[in-house]
């Protein structure tokens, strides 16, 4: 939630791309990961989250 009374102000250069898929399974011990599209803007110390998938299948 972002509750705002005043003037609201973003700087920065956002990203092309904000979010992408993995074409591979990141596991836990994983220190790269390779993502479907182009990430140009990403910088090495970004932060980002990677959320479990589910097929519906065991």
């Amino acid at each position: 939630m972002l509750a705002n009374t005043g003037g609201l102000k973003f700087f920065g250069n956002p990203p092309k791309n904000v979010w992408t898929r993995l074409t591979t399974t990141a596991v836990m011990t994983s220190t790269t990961i390779t993502v479907a599209d182009d990430i140009t803007g990403w910088k090495a110390q970004d932060k980002i989250v990677i959320a479990p998938s589910y097929d519906g299948q065991k």
